[in-house]
């Protein structure tokens, strides 16, 4: 989160977990590189890169969506100011504050 906000200036309109970025090289066909400014057009990458993490880490895997929970309860317990409470509902895809509020 620091980088996206720091470094790649994201903010509370871009999505918490950018895609990753495609980029194509002449000899080598198609590299990830950097991100980019959308969602996932699913969850299946994000579950995988998730997964790959934990598994190297030696690590129970959790599904992305225990990280939504985990963000959302963090932002409930540290937020300290409406504006940054509602920046991380819209990051997590809600549309209204209160539905992060009800359902983390």
């Amino acid at each position: 989160m620091t980088y996206l906000e720091d470094v790649a200036l994201y903010g509370p309109d871009d999505p918490l977990f950018p895609a990753t970025g495609i980029v194509a090289h002449s000899n080598s066909g198609f590299a990830a590189e950097g991100f980019v400014r959308r969602p996932w057009k699913s969850t299946e990458p994000v579950r995988k890169i998730v997964n790959e993490a934990f598994s190297v880490a030696n690590l129970m895997t959790f599904g992305p969506h225990a990280f939504r929970h985990m963000l959302a309860r963090h932002a409930a317990k540290t937020c300290t100011s409406v504006a940054e409470l509602v920046a991380t509902s819209q990051n997590l895809g809600h549309t209204d504050v209160l539905t992060t509020l009800r359902s983390y």
